[in-house]
């Protein structure tokens, strides 16, 4: 009987330990940090409430703010999706047929139909769109990152592009 009883408890602690490591490998709280000026982060423009077609800039990192807390979505192992706090609005690519240099990142359902514009894999410092070949998350303008400064997609590049460059803080 108490054997049965330990196999029960050891099979439910592994269980739950399994349950509890998918689910927080699945949803991660991140942090997406500009490698050139580690002051500044990814950050949602505009009010506290988010919505499709919100913009996506860069601002000096504060954890507290709403529009600064991003989730990691693993969808599968290296591709997944970055939802803003847990709106259920996640970072995607303007437009839906094709990819060119420039276009706009805002945020969009993440459950809608053109999920195929916002998954991204994370590869060493660069953050790649997955369905449209060799585009990255990149910054607009000067190396020098200020507040405003607006978040597009554009031909990633091997080497050091400090417009290109992401540090993600995983907590």
């Amino acid at each position: 009987m108490i054997l049965k009883y330990l196999s029960k408890s050891i099979f439910a602690a592994a269980l739950t330990s399994c349950f509890a490591t998918s689910f927080h490998a699945s949803s991660q709280e991140i942090q997406i940090i500009n490698s050139f000026d580690t002051n500044y982060c990814l950050h949602k423009a505009g009010s506290d409430s988010a919505s499709n077609g919100d913009n996506v800039h860069v601002w000096k990192c504060d954890r507290n703010n709403s529009n600064s807390r991003w989730y990691w979505r693993q969808v599968r192992y290296g591709l997944g999706q970055i939802e803003l706090g847990n709106t259920g609005y996640c970072l995607s690519k303007e437009g839906r047929s094709s990819a060119s240099n420039g276009d706009n990142i805002h945020l969009w359902d993440c459950n809608s139909g053109s999920i195929s514009n916002s998954y991204w894999v994370p590869n060493y410092e660069q953050i790649h769109l997955y369905n449209y070949g060799n585009y990255c998350l990149q910054k607009k303008g000067t190396h020098y990152p200020k507040n405003g400064d607006n978040i597009h997609v554009w031909n990633c590049q091997s080497g050091h592009y400090a417009n290109k460059e992401w540090i993600i803080h995983w907590y």
